[in-house]
Order: structure tokens, then C-alpha cells, then sequence
């Protein structure tokens, strides 16, 4: 969720809304309600490899990815992680220990 200056100023993931729904939230009110307010976020200048250990540390299939200024440029996927890994070296198996984290 961006702000009127196009800031990262939240996430809603559909189990914040699965969530919400348990507590009795209505669908009707605002995302600000139920969005993640400090999410996790990495920097433009990170490496893949950076990228996948949040993800993986944070239980996260999505990372936005920022500029300087929290605008959000892009965001990355463990499918796009994937494709970028078999780009560089021809091939989709996983360094040892990283498939975990494509099979949660």
C-alpha cells in the first residue's frame, strides 16, 4: 500500500485478510486496518541471494523492493529468484539448503 507520494507505507497479504476475517473484521472497512504496517522490505541495491534469505527467514513468498526514498520499484518473488538463479547457471536445483524454502 502506497501513500500519496507513492511510499511503502503497508502490505495486506490475503492471510492478513483470512486473519481479520477470524477476528470479525468486516470487509467493508479500511486496509490500513488490517495491513502490515512494517513490513519487510529490501533496498534496490540488495543481491538475490540477500533477498532470498529475508524471505526465507521471514516465511515471506514476496519482497518489495525500494528506492532511497521507500518508493516501491519492483517486487520479488521466489519464482523470479528462481529464473534469475537458472539464468546464471543453467540449471533450477537450489545451493544446498535453500530448496526449504520454495517447498513451504
Amino acid at each position: 500500500m502506497l501513500d500519496k507520494d507513492q511510499q511503502l507505507v503497508g502490505t495486506l497479504s490475503d492471510g492478513d485478510v483470512r486473519r481479520a476475517i477470524l477476528r470479525g473484521f468486516s470487509l467493508d472497512g479500511p486496509a490500513s486496518e488490517v495491513m502490515n504496517a512494517s513490513p519487510i522490505t529490501a533496498h534496490t541495491t540488495s543481491l538475490p541471494a540477500e533477498q532470498l534469505k529475508l524471505m526465507r527467514r521471514n516465511v515471506l513468498h514476496h519482497l518489495p523492493l525500494i528506492d532511497d526514498q521507500r518508493k516501491v520499484v519492483g517486487l520479488v518473488t521466489l519464482d523470479g529468484i528462481a529464473a534469475f538463479w537458472s539464468a546464471r547457471t543453467g540449471s533450477y536445483s537450489w545451493p544446498a539448503g535453500w530448496a526449504s524454502v520454495c517447498v513451504r
